[in-house]
C-alpha cells in the first residue's frame, strides 16, 4: 500500500485519520506542525500528503508551496483535508448548554 504523511496539527484528528488509513493497510507518517511535515518528506519521500490548512507554525497552503518549490518533493500529489469539525455559530441562537 502507499506511504502516506498526515500534517495535521490537530493531535487527535490526526490519530483518527492515521488509524483509519493503517487498518487500510497504508504506511502512514504522521507530523503536528509544517516544519516536521517538510522535514518528513525529505527524508521519508511520502507517496501522498494529506495536509490542513491551518497548522500551528504557518498554513497548509504555505507548506504546500514550499513543497512545490522545493524539486525533491515536487512530484509528490498532496490533498488538502480539514477534519475538525467546524461549529456554527449565530449569535441569536442560544447554546445548547442554555436551552436545557
Amino acid at each position: 500500500m502507499a506511504r502516506v504523511l498526515i500534517v495535521q496539527g490537530h493531535a487527535r484528528s490526526r490519530a483518527d485519520t492515521a488509524a483509519t488509513l493503517r487498518a487500510e493497510g497504508h504506511d502512514v507518517l504522521e507530523a503536528g506542525s509544517a516544519d516536521n511535515g517538510v522535514r518528513l518528506a525529505h527524508e521519508q519521500g511520502p507517496e501522498v500528503i494529506l495536509l490542513d490548512p491551518m497548522l500551528p507554525d504557518r498554513s497548509g497552503y504555505e507548506l504546500y508551496a514550499s513543497l512545490q518549490r522545493d524539486p525533491a518533493t515536487l512530484a509528490i500529489p498532496a490533498s488538502f483535508r480539514r477534519s475538525r469539525p467546524r461549529r456554527a455559530r449565530c449569535p441569536a441562537w442560544p447554546s445548547a448548554a442554555s436551552t436545557s
